[in-house]
């Protein structure tokens, strides 16, 4: 059973990244949707944050798609900020996954790392991501890091079909190079 933010997950997740030299994480988010993988994902990874409930003040849990550290200033001192990134096995499958991080656009010394670069998912695993950035007097409005964190399945799994053409359908003429392309997926 799905709620409609493990729809929004899972399309956040399964994203195709565009060029990331041509578009920003703000101008292509996650990136472009890929519905089929979407549909059938083997993980799901969520950001767990926290935020005031309500005019009480409460703090509470917050889980949500995207993995946010907030405004820091660098000009009053060094900063190490920590969250988590809940990674849920969706199909049962388990296997083992590997962590890479991409930052598309940096700033001074910073950094983001995470506690595991690889890790065996059974069930339901926890990431630990750690921004670092030393006191920065020079730091401005505006300078930012900016990227993607990759949980990649060790083994993929292969969806297959069966291609049948009849070849009296096929208008092609003589030293014509090619009209069908078949593409295979894999997720």
């Amino acid at each position: 059973h799905w709620t409609a933010f493990d729809v929004k997950v899972a399309l956040s997740n399964t994203a195709k990244i565009l060029n990331t030299a041509q578009y920003d994480v703000f101008t292509q988010g996650a990136g472009r949707v890929d519905a089929y993988a979407a549909v059938f994902p083997s993980a799901l990874a969520y950001a767990v944050d926290e935020a005031v409930l309500d005019s009480s003040g409460q703090i509470v849990e917050n889980v949500k798609g995207t993995l946010t550290f907030g405004t820091h200033r660098l000009k009053d001192g060094a900063v190490s900020v920590s969250k988590e990134i809940v990674v849920k096995d969706v199909k049962g499958l388990g296997g083992k996954y590997h962590v890479s991080v991409e930052v598309t656009k940096s700033f001074a010394d910073a950094v983001v790392t995470v506690d595991k670069p690889s890790f065996t998912l059974n069930g339901e695993e926890r990431l630990t991501v750690t921004l670092t950035a030393p006191q920065n007097t020079l730091a401005k409005v505006g300078d930012e890091l900016l990227g993607y964190i990759h949980i990649t399945p060790e083994e993929t799994e292969q969806t297959e079909t069966t291609l049948a053409v009849n070849p009296s359908q096929l208008t092609m003429e003589k030293g014509q190079k090619e009209q069908l392309t078949v593409s295979t997926i894999t997720t």
